[in-house]
């Protein structure tokens, strides 16, 4: 997939070429167990290097390479040929052989000049090789230098162990592979402002495990990367919007955040929000060719993750990272999953600082506070707001209403527009085959065209506030579309959205995902309370289909009274024969919603009493297990 013709190699800079020659070196140590920091290269081209461009010193005097044959090794690396002529200039200017030849010598090292101007034949490297050993005859008594010469077809060779350098080649050459980066800056961060990460209080990373801890930034990124290595499953980083989330996977390649960082030369990144990867086709190709690498999907679905993680768990070489900010959704059981939470203001205040130190810090702690911490929602308000603007005065709605400003003036037409589109959890702006379209249903609620609220959608997209997935889109951060939707609720007569979401499964289960945020809201709580109602779509718990199940799920916290109403309804109305059979169905969610509501102290003993009737109701090998497991654990 990545293989780049050797050819083309030619067209690098010399600048380039010189940390192609180091991404190599560092490549290879580090997957031999060697630490990176023995290469040591730098410093511009015309400057004086003392005849190494790339020079690899490995403590370990038994180490032997492959294209890196000792543990002294120095390259020097040319854009241009390099005859004999040339090579007799390089190694001895002005007739006198530099010193750095005798260094090599007396350690048993290995000298290599990399040319990519040249991919000579085995009969033209031959008296290259010469004119190099002519050159230090007089160190024979020295000790055992060794010479080679590597040219364009050496470097693809090389080139071909190491996906992840191929990556970065393909970029310096204009070619990238559609959708995958090598390490680099995979955060959005303005050119030329600072990307060092952020380690205050504030944000805890808590691993799996039945006794998890919570770590602070430095030792967690530790822990995940410990987890990386060692663990033979797939790695979920998970949290809401705003937390931090790629920059703290970035971190895990870093030198100087925490302690060993993981390999970037092996890092392949892909943000499947940005546009379609095929991700599987990769993953076949590396376990083909048997590559190691560690692969970082940025936004990446369920069923995405879940798809990889087995075909990943099965080889040895291959690892998976991927990012999501819902933490609800299913998991593969060859998934350890790492939740990122925000826990206070101090990262937010210190991001809008840096980005924007013409605010000040008043500003930037009114922002942060606003923000409850969420760094998302802090940057996008803060790009809202004039130089010399003080914001101390303002109000939660006038900075709330901020967000939607335009020309110094709020937005009413991009309010009323994130405000319908944040009804549902998620929505399509593409018309999909058999011609259902979310964008014009939603835009019909609001009497836009559609053509205009696919503009604002664009719009909230470039201002942070909605996200994307291939055509795929959603308002975020929560705290952000859980107001706008309340004050749609308010604004739009509710049987009219009702109308217009129930022919269509995926916007109504999307918009009962909504409705279980608003748990507050007067008009979302009477919806779910009808759904739940007899004669209601939700009422026959024992009834529902998955589809419907999740719908009851994802709404219960908005009414979780008329939830419990409706399961004692029901089960006062079920053959206790058929009780058990029910809950090999319904009962992993049924009895889970049932543990969740027993947390508020007023409906404790009824949760209790319903859930210890489940448990004695027959005896299936799962079918009451559900229930014993929540009861007793």
């Amino acid at each position: 997939m990545f293989e780049i013709p050797k050819n083309l190699l030619a067209n690098l800079s010399d600048a380039d070429g010189r940390e192609l020659v180091a991404r190599l070196c560092e490549a290879e140590l580090v997957q031999a167990g060697m630490p990176v920091s023995a290469v040591r290269w730098g410093g511009a081209q015309d400057a004086p290097d003392g005849g190494l461009d790339v020079d690899c010193h490995v403590e370990d005097c038994g180490f032997r390479g492959d294209f890196v044959p000792r543990a002294r090794t120095g390259f020097q690396v040319k854009k241009t040929s390099m005859p004999q002529e040339r090579i007799g200039k390089e190694m001895s200017p002005k007739g006198e052989l530099r010193p750095i030849f005798g260094e090599l010598a007396r350690c048993g090292g290995c000298y290599i000049v990399v040319s990519l101007g040249d991919d000579p034949t085995e009969t033209a490297r031959k008296p290259r090789l010469a004119k190099m050993q002519r050159q230090v005859e007089p160190l024979r008594e020295c000790g055992d230098l060794q010479l080679k010469y590597y040219g364009r077809g050496e470097l693809a060779q090389w080139l071909r162990q190491h996906p992840g350098v191929q990556l970065w080649v393909r970029e310096k050459l204009g070619m990238p592979v559609q959708g995958w980066k090598p390490f680099g800056r995979w955060t959005v961060v303005p050119p030329g402002q600072s990307d060092e990460l952020i380690c205050k209080d504030g944000i805890s990373i808590e691993l799996p495990g039945r006794n998890a801890a919570k770590y602070d930034i430095d030792d967690g990124i530790d822990a995940i990367r410990e987890l990386v290595r060692t663990g033979d499953r797939a790695v979920r980083i998970v949290g809401l919007s705003g937390v931090g989330k790629t920059r703290i996977v970035q971190a895990l390649f870093e030198v100087g955040v925490g302690g060993d960082p993981l390999d970037r030369h092996l890092a392949m990144y892909a943000d499947l929000g940005e546009q379609a990867v095929s991700a599987p086709r990769l993953v076949e190709w590396l376990r083909a060719e048997q590559h190691p690498a560690i692969l970082v999907l940025d936004n990446c679905p369920a069923e995405v993750h879940n798809s990889l993680a087995a075909s990943v768990a099965e080889t040895g070489s291959l690892k998976l990272i991927t990012v999501e900010y819902d933490i609800r959704e299913d998991r593969s059981e060859f998934t350890s999953v790492v939740q990122i939470q925000a826990e206070g203001n101090e990262i937010a205040e210190a991001l809008v600082r840096r980005r924007y130190p013409h605010l000040g810090e008043v500003n930037a702690e009114r922002i942060a506070v606003f923000s409850g911490g969420n760094a998302r929602l802090a940057l996008a308000l803060a790009d809202r707001v004039e130089e010399d603007e003080g914001l101390s005065a303002f109000s939660n709605r006038q900075l709330f209403e901020r967000l939607f400003w335009q020309r110094g003036a709020l937005d009413r037409n991009l309010l009323e527009a994130a405000q319908v589109l944040s009804l549902i959890y998620s929505f399509s702006v593409s018309e999909n085959l058999d011609g259902i379209d979310h964008l014009g249903v939603l835009a019909g609620l609001i009497e836009m065209s559609r053509l205009s609220l696919y503009r604002a959608t664009q719009d909230l997209v470039e201002r942070q506030l909605a996200q994307k997935r291939g055509d795929w889109r959603a308002i975020l951060p929560h705290a952000v579309a859980n107001d706008l939707a309340a004050d749609a609720l308010n604004a739009i007569p509710p049987k009219s959205v009702l109308t217009a979401v129930l022919p269509i499964p995926h916007l109504l289960a999307s918009f009962a995902r909504r409705l279980g945020y608003l748990h507050d809201h007067e008009v979302a709580r009477n919806i779910v309370r009808s759904w739940l109602a007899p004669n209601g779509m939700l009422h026959e718990v024992e009834n529902l289909d998955t589809a419907h199940l999740r719908m009851l799920e994802n709404a219960a916290s908005a009414e979780p009274d008329a939830v419990l109403d409706a399961i004692e309804a029901r089960l006062s109305r079920i053959d206790p024969s058929r009780l058990s059979q029910v809950l090999v169905f319904q009962g992993g969610i049924v009895t889970g919603l049932l543990c969740a509501i027993a947390y508020d102290p007023e409906l404790f003993e009824r949760s209790v009493r319903v859930l210890a009737k489940f448990a004695l109701s027959g005896e299936t090998d799962h079918g009451n297990s559900h229930a014993w497991t929540r009861l007793c654990g």
